[in-house]
């Protein structure tokens, strides 16, 4: 074989020139930079900030791939440290995505993610999902156990609770009539990671967009690894959006 005959470096380059050829019908222009030595992601990271990249897209091959050892740690590495936002492919694209879960806190990241999201896929179905924080309903099955609360007790309180996500999810979407109604969005009490599983699932959606909270170690939705637990569980696409700069 021919590659026997080259060494690691224009082996390489080969296999890239390989794969552009393969996508001329698309009618792109690419261009490529080959590196070497040092660690994936803190190469690929620094080559973003020395470029202004604003979006960076990884490939994962096949269901929970991330997992992999070069794949998940790149992927969950870059996702941490990332200043634009990073989009982890895990299926072969087949159409434009149509329909797209969007976990939401209520915070300025979750906005900038739905914002984000708005631009890019204005013609696509949105739907947002809110988990209440799961020790409400931690508090509501405890009490539910003892005398101290009667049964119409604890539906009236989990109603007011959920009332009062329904309004911080109202305001919200405020100002985003067009796109966004009251059937775009669900709100529900539990653990983050396994009820936006569930939504996606549910949904049908071909995307989650997630905001995140900032560039350290608990920058991810909801103030915990979130976000981390959905990149690796998800057998969806997911696109993470980190705070404005």
């Amino acid at each position: 074989p021919k590659s026997l005959w080259l060494n690691t470096e224009e082996y390489k380059e080969q296999l890239v020139q390989e794969k552009i050829s393969s996508l001329s019908k698309a009618n792109l222009d690419i261009n490529y930079v080959i590196e070497s030595k040092g660690k994936p992601f803190i190469k690929i990271l620094q080559h973003a900030r020395k470029h202004h990249i604003d979006l960076l897209i990884m490939g994962a091959h096949g269901k929970y791939s991330v997992r992999d050892a070069f794949v998940g740690t790149t992927a969950e590495y870059i996702a941490k440290k990332t200043i634009c936002p990073v989009l982890i492919v895990k299926h072969a694209p087949s159409y434009p995505y149509k329909k797209i879960l969007i976990p939401v806190d209520f915070s300025k990241p979750s906005k900038n993610a739905l914002n984000y999201a708005l631009k890019l896929f204005p013609t696509s179905n949105l739907k947002l999902i809110h988990v209440g924080d799961h020790e409400f309903e931690d508090l509501l099955n405890k009490e539910s156990k003892s005398e101290a609360m009667q049964k119409n007790k604890i539906n009236k309180v989990r109603k007011a609770i959920l009332l009062y996500l329904d309004n911080q999810m109202k305001n919200f979407i405020k100002g985003h009539s067009k796109q966004m109604d009251k059937n775009s969005y669900s709100i529900t009490l539990g653990y983050p990671g396994p009820a936006i599983l569930k939504e996606a699932k549910k949904f049908k959606s071909d995307l989650i967009i997630m905001g995140t909270q900032g560039h350290g170690q608990t920058h991810y939705l909801f103030n915990g690894s979130v976000a981390n637990w959905v990149l690796i569980e998800t057998d969806k696409d997911i696109l993470l959006v980190p705070p404005k700069k």
